[in-house]
């Protein structure tokens, strides 16, 4: 096609240079060039290199290697991924059950003061539901 207007199919053979006008449909492979800018669309999947800094809005996804230095300060609220055994120092909240806690056999945390919150692992409770008790149920862990 003459007259600068675009192609309705793509070429079967690369041009070495981009055109000047885009064509009416993608091509199925990459264009082998790099352009000055991008091109304003995330290509959805993740880069080959890292980001210098923090992205400007966090993943949907939690990490599954979290950071390996605790920050110096504790945090306002409680993690969302507690540790998997409890901290050697008191949190600075009160001493007091979560009163919305439920086990998945549907134990308040009072039902569970009766035995060491720890051994619920050999009952079969996996190391997140063991550390959410402990984190949820301090008072009737003696966690606190």
């Amino acid at each position: 096609g003459g007259g600068g207007w675009p192609s309705a199919r793509p070429s079967p053979v690369p041009r070495a240079r981009p055109a000047a006008s885009p064509s009416v449909a993608p091509s199925g492979r990459p264009a082998g060039v790099t352009t000055e800018r991008p091109i304003g669309i995330p290509s959805g999947g993740l880069s080959a290199r890292p980001t210098d800094g923090p992205n400007a809005r966090p993943s949907p996804v939690p990490t599954s290697d979290p950071f390996p230095t605790p920050s110096a300060a504790p945090g306002a609220r409680p993690s969302s991924h507690p540790s998997r055994l409890p901290s050697a120092a008191p949190s600075a909240h009160a001493c007091a059950d979560d009163p919305r806690f439920r086990s998945r056999a549907g134990m308040t945390c009072g039902h569970h003061a009766h035995f060491p919150c720890t051994n619920f692992a050999a009952a079969g409770y996996s190391g997140h539901e063991v550390a959410a008790l402990l984190l949820r149920c301090p008072r009737s862990c003696g966690t606190c």
